[in-house]
Order: structure tokens, then C-alpha cells, then sequence
């Protein structure tokens, strides 16, 4: 792994860490292999980030908070940025198509896994209950800034819509672990409708072009350790989303 330009001691350790987790899982990561992949020694990987069992806890964190935009975090930022309601359609049916796209279903099982691993530690399952809280709250206030600036209507209630929004976006992998559905187009444009409609109160305009990510295999083909207990995965997300 070479040194990413501006990337922090920290960041480079992390990134062989989580390397090394996609390569073999927890059992492939040790001290001294995290040290040779970041370029450092280990020393530097204690001093930055602590023994092993720390590594490998941030390098979860990291790969939580890296599925974010797939939640939830990607819309928050669009609507900031959206100066009509115009701006708020696309920024809708953006987030869809990434979390239709294969990227989208990567990030989910990823988030997914963390969330299953955290079942039996305390302090992961902390760490990863007060990320999702922050993002959460960050999607409210998303909404809130888009309703004073007239982007968004102000009848919807905030916090309830940011809470189904994200059980929506994540939910999706429900879709990602079955076989593929008979009429995607279809499911795809009763999805896309639910969204507007909830943000908006209205029909989506126009085409909307969808990834259509295959089903299974897609997640499978991008580095990743899949869960062992898929059916344990999912319950122990849902409790924490």
C-alpha cells in the first residue's frame, strides 16, 4: 500500500487494517502486518491508534461511517446544497441511484456487518449507535435548512422523515440478499414515487435512469467480508438503524 498523498499517520493505518480485514477477516490482521502494509512500524501503529484489538475497532468504525452516503448522508448533503425545488428532485433521485448502484450495495453489506459484529461488543455497538445518531439528527436538520428556505414542504415532520428515509435507503438489503425481483423497472418507480412524495408531496418528474445493481454477486465482486449468519446480520441492523 503506498502513502496517499496528505493522508495522516492514522488514515494510512487504517486503510491496512481494513485492507487486511477484506483480505482474511480479524484473524489476518495482526500488528506487524498492519505496520509492513501502512509503511511504518509498529511503534507508529501503537502510538496513532493503539495494540491490534484498537485497530481493528477503529478500522469498523471507519467502514461504517464510509457507508454513510448510502444511508441517508449523501441526501442531508444535497439538500444543503439544492437552491430549488428543482435541485431537491435530482438530489432524490441521485441518492436512489446510488443506493440502486453496485457501490450502494457494498456500502450496505458492509454497514450490515459492523452492525452484526457489534451484537457482542459493548463498546463497538456504542460507538456505532452514536454514529448512527449523529446521522440521523444531521438528515433532520438537512430537512429543517431545506423547509425555512422553501425547498422542501414544511407540513413534513423532520425527524420522522429522516427515520423512514434511512430504514428505507437501508432496508434495500432486504432486496440485496434475494433473488432478483421479476419487474425491477416497477420496483424501482414505486421506490422512486415513495420518495418524492414523502419529501415533496408529488409526483417525480421525468426519466430516471437506474443502476439496476445485480442482486448477490454485485457485493461479492468489490472487496468485502461477507457476514456468516446473513439472517442474524439483518436483525441485529435493524435493531441499531
Amino acid at each position: 500500500m503506498q502513502r496517499r498523498t496528505g493522508a495522516s499517520p492514522r488514515d494510512v493505518i487504517l486503510a491496512a487494517t481494513v485492507s487486511l480485514l477484506d483480505e482474511g477477516g480479524e484473524s489476518a490482521a495482526k500488528l506487524a502486518q498492519v505496520a509492513e502494509r501502512a509503511h511504518v512500524n509498529t511503534r507508529t501503529v501503537q502510538r496513532h491508534v493503539g495494540g491490534i484489538k484498537d485497530a481493528i475497532h477503529a478500522a469498523h468504525l471507519h467502514r461504517f461511517a464510509a457507508s454513510a452516503p448510502a444511508t441517508g448522508t449523501q441526501l442531508a448533503d444535497a439538500l444543503r446544497e439544492a437552491d430549488d425545488a428543482g435541485a431537491v428532485r435530482y438530489a432524490i433521485d441521485e441518492t436512489l441511484q446510488l443506493a440502486l448502484s453496485p457501490r450502494g450495495v457494498t456500502m450496505r453489506m458492509q454497514r450490515a456487518h459492523v452492525l452484526s459484529l457489534s451484537r457482542n461488543r459493548p463498546d463497538l455497538a456504542r460507538h456505532v449507535a452514536s454514529a448512527s445518531q449523529r446521522e440521523r439528527e444531521d438528515l433532520e436538520d438537512a430537512i429543517r435548512e431545506a423547509q425555512r428556505g422553501k425547498r422542501l414542504p414544511t407540513k413534513i415532520d423532520p425527524v420522522s422523515t429522516a427515520i423512514l428515509t434511512r430504514a428505507t435507503l437501508f432496508g434495500l438489503l432486504q432486496r440485496d440478499l434475494t433473488p432478483p425481483l421479476a419487474d425491477e423497472a416497477a420496483a424501482t418507480t414505486v421506490l422512486r414515487r415513495a420518495f418524492h412524495h414523502l419529501l415533496l408531496g408529488r409526483e417525480p418528474e421525468g426519466a430516471f435512469d437506474a443502476p439496476h445493481a445485480p442482486h448477490n454477486a454485485a457485493w461479492r465482486a468489490e472487496p468485502y467480508e461477507p457476514p456468516s449468519d446473513p439472517v442474524a446480520t439483518i436483525a441485529s441492523a435493524y435493531f441499531y438503524t
